[in-house]
């Protein structure tokens, strides 16, 4: 009797669990089939479209495919049932990967972002699903993968022939020549005379006319066989830097070249700086992702912007935000402006912007970085040499003291000049201090002042979407200066958007920022030869008329706004070692701006805007004040 309740109980329950077995399997399907139907258009989902096909007309192919045929019947012998049940699983992926690219097309902005997103985490394809991809890939969907997070580098189509190698005559060759019709289109000083310099027979063609060279009998400067496409590279960098220059790069067939150069100088991190940035000036212009999509520059952009190197990362993301149609529209990163963080495209929509902004001889790879383990070491020299072969030595120099300055200058170790990168700038000592408005062309006075810097800054952030965001400011040096004189000239600005830069600013952080000048004007020559050798020098006087007018109209600014000031000021003087001298760039009296919280840090000017770690004060207290502003959500 126990044995058949037990049988009927073991049948009631065995019944049970089938059936909620059953209910819980059917179930998953349903869910499975929302989840789909509400990631991707299900009309997308169910529209059946032709296969498409990659067609080869190859002779070495077609004997591969015969041999595969004589073998046919020997490998089907072989094989068994299971790699059905596979096929049937690869056949599937495919067909979701052409889904997701027929949506990532679609009309609709987010639906196409979120099938790029789902594109970018798919993984363990075969490489021919990878180049399939590739194929189907438009130009918006190219670069929306290559600013994503996680993307496959295979998603991107090689460029246009890329199994020839050409050579570094043909490259010269070509790069000349695209100098050339540059040159033609709109004359430059400095590219007529680095042909006459590079390409002296070119004098002699009457293509470029050096009046130095012609008329005076100068002995020419040789330039090396091999450093002539280096140097011509760098020649068509600062082209592109001047105006919409780098439109005519392009019309003129300048990209291929450029894709070219890249794979020739694969391993020359320091050349493919250069051509990264020259990218940069370009993406630019309007109109240019077709451009890059078909010469292959997304693919190779997002290599680069996976790169240890962040003097290649940063660029390279800089240039595919500028090319990004779908993320945000009409913002562009201009010469000089690096987007440092989000690099990769965000869903989300940014809160609060801060800005960093060094000073004349910082960087933002030099400046706004952790401070180096061996601090107490550094010194000034460290930040600005690459003098070689004392090239720069001058026997009319005035005093010993400065001859053994420059000595110092050309033995320093070149590892430290190549820190800078193309991030420094050139300034000439005998630069004009003023001139009137009837200057023009490349030799005329633009009046490169404190002025001049914070009007052609404000104009570079509002093309970079800024002003309807809150905005942390966070100034080293003269770039405290700078943010001071921008935000009087926004607040008084007809632009509504120029407005919004003054307007939704929080909070101001100055690192020694020498609001009441810097006693660096009383300096020796050789002391003011480092630095500042040009008209900036002379804004920076101790008690300066102009800088008092500023810093008091930036006071009434701050209480009319109510800006949040926090101020640090050095308390250790900088190392200056080839002139055996110690120095307070910025005294304490001129670091403090008299309003807000002011802190004094055992540290140089150098140091003084880098961090120790994550643990440090200059650290957390920034990153209280950023969390501070940043906008909840209500």
């Amino acid at each position: 009797m126990m044995y058949k309740k037990f049988i009927g109980v073991l049948r009631i329950s065995g019944s049970l669990v089938i059936i909620s077995g059953s209910g819980w399997f059917v179930y998953q399907i349903c869910k499975t089939r929302y989840i789909l139907s509400h990631t991707v258009n299900t009309d997308v989902i169910y529209h059946r479209k032709k296969s498409e096909y990659i067609y080869i007309n190859d002779p070495q192919f077609h004997m591969m495919y015969g041999k595969k045929q004589m073998y046919g019947e020997e490998q089907k012998q072989q094989s068994s049932r299971l790699p059905a049940i596979f096929g049937f699983w690869k056949s599937l992926k495919r067909s979701y990967v052409r889904r997701l690219l027929s949506l990532a097309q679609a009309e609709d902005r987010s639906d196409r972002l979120k099938a790029v997103e789902l594109l970018s985490k798919l993984k363990n394809l075969k490489e021919w699903d990878y180049r399939h991809a590739a194929q189907m890939c438009d130009a918006r969907t190219a670069v929306g993968l290559a600013r994503t997070e996680g993307a496959d580098l295979r998603f991107f189509l090689k460029p246009p022939y890329c199994h020839l190698n050409p050579s570094k005559e043909e490259l010269t060759d070509r790069l000349c020549n695209l100098l050339i019709s540059l040159n033609s289109l709109k004359r430059h000083p400095c590219i007529n005379f680095f042909l006459a310099k590079a390409f002296p027979e070119l004098q002699h063609r009457h293509i470029v006319f050096d009046a130095d060279l012609a008329t005076m009998q100068l002995p020419q400067i040789p330039i090396k066989k091999d450093d002539v496409l280096p140097l011509s590279i760098e020649n068509l960098l600062h082209y592109s830097t001047i105006d919409d220059n780098a439109k005519d790069i392009v019309k003129l067939g300048g990209l291929p070249l450029i894709v070219d150069l890249c794979r020739y100088f694969e391993d020359n991190i320091d050349i493919n700086i250069m051509l990264v940035n020259l990218l940069c000036n370009i993406s630019v212009q309007d109109d240019m992702l077709q451009d890059f999509f078909t010469t292959g520059c997304i693919g190779l952009l997002a290599r680069w912007s996976k790169h240890s190197n962040i003097r290649l990362a940063v660029p390279a993301a800089r240039a595919l935000a500028n090319i990004d149609v779908d993320d945000i529209p009409n913002v562009k990163f201009s010469h000089r402006l690096h987007l440092l963080h989000p690099t990769v495209r965000r869903i989300d929509v940014p809160k609060l912007d801060v800005v960093f902004i060094h000073g004349l001889l910082g960087g933002v790879f030099i400046t706004w970085r952790q401070r180096d383990r061996d601090h107490n070491n550094l010194s000034i020299l460290e930040g600005v040499t690459g003098f070689d072969d004392g090239k720069y030595m001058d026997s009319d120099v005035s005093d010993e003291q400065t001859k053994q300055y420059l000595q110092d200058m050309a033995e320093f170790k070149q590892d430290e000049w190549d820190n800078l990168g193309s991030d420094f700038e050139m300034v000439l000592s005998d630069c004009p201090e003023e001139s009137n408005s009837k200057g023009k062309g490349p030799y005329s006075y633009s009046g490169r002042n404190l002025d001049f810097r914070s009007t052609e800054l404000m104009q570079k952030l509002k093309q970079a979407g800024l002003g309807s965001r809150p905005i942390v400011w966070v100034a080293h040096s003269m770039g405290g200066l700078i943010v001071k004189s921008m935000l009087i000239k926004a607040m008084q600005d007809e632009d509504e958007q120029v407005q919004g830069l003054c307007r939704n600013t929080k909070a101001v952080v100055f690192y020694s920022v020498p609001h009441r000048g810097s006693p660096l004007v009383s300096l020796t020559q050789a002391t003011q030869l480092l630095w500042w050798p040009s008209v900036e020098v002379q804004e920076l006087k101790e008690n300066s008329p102009a800088l008092l007018t500023l810093h008091s109209q930036f006071l009434d600014l701050v209480e009319k706004k109510n800006i949040e000031i926090i101020s640090f000021a050095e308390t250790k003087p900088t190392l200056l070692s080839s002139l055996h001298l110690q120095f307070h760039f910025v005294p304490k009296e001129s670091a403090d701006p008299g309003i807000g919280e002011f802190f004094e840090i055992p540290q140089d000017h150098l140091c003084i805007c880098k961090p120790n770690s994550r643990q440090s004060f200059l650290y957390q207290k920034l990153i209280h004040l950023i969390q501070k502003y940043i906008p909840t959500n209500e």
